[in-house]
């Protein structure tokens, strides 16, 4: 699993941590266009499994999922972070446009799925300041999850010091590389994001 260096007070100060790095690490480009992540990190972020739920579960995850499953017309309920019949429905008819299993629950195959419709691999496809809508809301979920005091508006320059300093975190193993911070989320912050391997 893929290191965190998470100061118990780096969350509550992102604002002051805009100005340092991880000491000693190695700063590389995260997700945007001009993006070049080490090979390395690349590979430990996206070797990362994808979460899996089913009926009943309660995950920031499925919040997430319910937004760009709505976004993408298969999901039309309540978004919260309960898996609910609704999903089961939603999820089932997202995985036959898709010729997936049609398993009904949120699996490896799914996610693999919905993530690449938003950043298609090797793209550099990335939320970026200005961005607004469903994946927005997906993302400032996440960060919700992993600590962060992010407001849901769905503006991404709400989110942008947060995925900042969730990105500078983003290390390998041995702490010697990690993401440098463009605020950007593209595929590697993404699964970063959802699998919670960092």
């Amino acid at each position: 699993m893929l290191l965190t260096k998470r100061l118990v007070a780096g969350i509550a100060s992102v604002g002051l941590l805009g100005t340092f790095g991880v000491a000693g690490a190695t700063a590389t480009y995260a997700d945007g266009p001009e993006s070049e992540t080490p090979p390395e990190l690349a590979a430990l972020i996206m070797e990362q499994p994808w979460p899996e739920y089913s009926v009943g579960d309660e995950h920031v995850n499925i919040y997430a999922a319910k937004h760009l499953l709505t976004e993408q017309g298969f999901f039309g309920s309540k978004i919260n972070d309960d898996f609910d019949d609704n999903l089961i429905r939603g999820t089932r008819n997202f995985q036959d446009r898709y010729g997936l299993e049609r398993t009904g629950e949120l699996d490896a195959d799914t996610w693999q799925t919905l993530s690449d419709i938003y950043f298609p691999p090797g793209s550099g496809n990335a939320v970026e300041s200005g961005a607004r809508g469903p994946i927005v809301y997906a993302i400032q979920r996440l960060l919700q999850g992993h600590g962060y005091d992010v407001h849901r508006t769905g503006e991404y320059d709400d989110a942008i010091a947060a995925v900042e300093h969730f990105q500078r975190v983003t290390c390998t193993p041995d702490g010697e590389t990690c993401l440098d911070v463009d605020g950007k989320t593209g595929e590697h912050t993404w699964r970063a994001l959802v699998t919670g391997g960092i």
